[in-house]
């Protein structure tokens, strides 16, 4: 596992500035037209962090199996990152949900006659 960290790192560390580029311009529009959507700019960092994990995790697993989508590299680039990008998407919203799930389930409500009482505390009738 630790051979495979430091062959990542050195892969990422390695891009040329065409593929970074590349990379930052598709990160850049698509967190813009996050920011759009979210007003929280903590969110909006989350996932940019994520889209440029997914972009470069799916671009170097590409490179370890050989796998071309294409024949042009740089056409190769542009789909990948953007594949990487929308399964990074995906599980942050999955992870988003998650974690509103269980929060909801400790969250304290409050029942009619005013106290507030954990769910799982509330009497059953």
């Amino acid at each position: 596992m630790h051979d495979l960290w430091l062959e990542f790192s050195s892969y990422v560390s390695h891009l040329n500035a065409s593929t970074l580029f590349t990379i930052g311009v598709l990160i850049a529009g698509s967190s813009y037209v996050l920011k759009q959507n979210v007003d929280s700019g903590i969110l909006t960092t989350m996932f940019v962090l994520a889209f440029q994990a997914g972009a470069f995790v799916l671009n170097f697993v590409f490179m370890k199996l050989n796998l071309t989508i294409f024949a042009s590299p740089d056409a190769n680039i542009i789909a990948i990152s953007t594949i990487g990008m929308m399964i990074a998407l995906l599980f942050m919203i999955f992870v988003m949900r998650t974690s509103s799930a269980v929060a909801d389930v400790f969250r304290p409500t409050v029942t009619r006659e005013g106290n507030s009482t954990l769910p799982s505390t509330i009497p059953r009738r």
